[in-house]
């Protein structure tokens, strides 16, 4: 099943589905049918690449995943239960012996792990959960390099505890309901994935705390001129988005 859905995320691409629908077009051309149908075909398929470039869509997207929770206060809210755990989600990394274990995080974990940093500052009291398994091409789990940015960035080694068997978001979120059971967490991950992180959380009983962090969108509305740039960075985020939705979408159909 982790292979599958691996896979499945592999093919919710906007470029790939272009593609496809491109070809299914030139088929229908090809073969003499219907075309109306094959000129609608080759046109999605073209559209459809073009749009996921586009700022204003991405944000749109990705707008409706990452606000969906607040994000932590600056200062300790007392409206916000004590914090026994806070956990941070996995992401990945690069390995390079000659840079720090913070550097060689990619963005979204860089950004969750200094949000798990800043929070372990207000609750001083809590248990930093860092996440993530062993890569195929590592030589040492993900959460080893997560502990070792969280040191770097001033926090005990004493407060840290690294869990690695999960290999999926599911797989993290059981491992840690294992550990934590009923107490309270501050469960650390990107904005844009947090809906589905928390609707896992609450499948499995956890009490769990949003803590969002690395925002794509920092703004809650987009801008008129955004509806007119297209460029990489917007692809990657609508790419994510949609695996997002397709993520929610399966937890639903599975109740």
């Amino acid at each position: 099943m982790f292979l599958f859905k691996k896979l499945v995320g592999h093919f919710i691409s906007p470029v790939f589905f272009g593609i496809g629908l491109v070809i299914l077009g030139l088929w229908l051309h090809w073969r003499g049918k219907s075309v109306k149908l094959s000129r609608t075909f080759l046109a999605t398929g073209i559209l459809i690449p073009l749009l996921a470039f586009n700022s204003g869509f991405a944000d749109l997207l990705n707008r409706h995943l990452e606000y969906v929770h607040d994000a932590m206060p600056v200062q300790r809210n007392m409206a916000i239960p004590d914090l026994k755990f806070l956990v941070v989600l996995g992401g990945g990394h690069v390995e390079n012996p000659q840079l720090s274990s913070l550097t060689q995080l990619v963005n979204p974990s860089r950004s969750r792990v200094v949000e798990g940093v800043r929070l372990a500052r207000l609750y001083p009291e809590a248990t930093l959960l860092v996440c993530g398994p062993q890569g195929t091409h590592h030589s040492r789990p993900h959460a080893a390099f997560l502990a070792e940015s969280a040191i770097e960035l001033g926090v005990s080694p004493d407060r840290i505890m690294q869990l690695s068997s999960g290999r999926d978001t599911r797989g993290e979120i059981l491992e840690i309901s294992s550990v934590v059971g009923g107490q309270s967490i501050g469960l650390v991950t990107s904005a844009w994935h947090m809906p589905r992180s928390m609707a896992l959380a609450a499948e499995v009983g956890l009490n769990a705390t949003a803590c969002p962090a690395d925002y794509r969108t920092q703004s809650p509305k987009s801008t008129f001129g955004s509806w007119f740039t297209f460029y990489p960075p917007a692809y990657e985020t609508t790419s994510r988005a949609l695996r997002e939705y397709v993520g929610i979408l399966w937890l639903n159909l599975r109740g």
